[in-house]
């Protein structure tokens, strides 16, 4: 009887083990958000190259920024969770700001920005 109870012991250990061995990747992804999308000219939707994306938490004052490629896509990643403010500009255009933008954990966000060229109007 007492080698029965050790089995079941023995096996309730295993599948504890098991089952902690499951819950900890969970335990450890990652909180970083991310922020793709595309900078555009208003009126030809022609790419903006080279362009700027920049961005800066409103809470930790961090920053930074990212160029977009020939076809106008940008990519921000690795960034804590917070609050943003994220800016497009690119080389004879006016530039557009998104204000304090709040983007939580693990967030994948687009965001896509038509810029219009310096001296056009509405």
């Amino acid at each position: 009887m007492q080698g029965r109870t050790v089995s079941v012991t023995g096996r309730m250990l295993m599948l504890c083990a098991a089952v902690m061995l499951c819950v900890r990747p969970s335990a450890s992804q990652s909180t970083e958000i991310a922020i793709t999308g595309r900078v555009i000219d208003a009126r030809t939707e022609d790419p903006v190259f080279p362009g700027r994306i920049l961005y800066r938490n409103q809470q930790t004052g961090v920053s930074g920024g990212a160029e977009t490629d020939e076809h106008g896509f940008y990519s921000l990643t690795s960034l804590p969770p917070g609050v943003y403010t994220i800016r497009a500009e690119g080389p004879g255009y006016q530039a557009r700001e998104l204000q304090a933008k709040e983007i939580f954990v693990s967030a994948r966000l687009e965001l896509n920005f038509d810029l219009r060229r310096l001296g056009e109007i509405n």
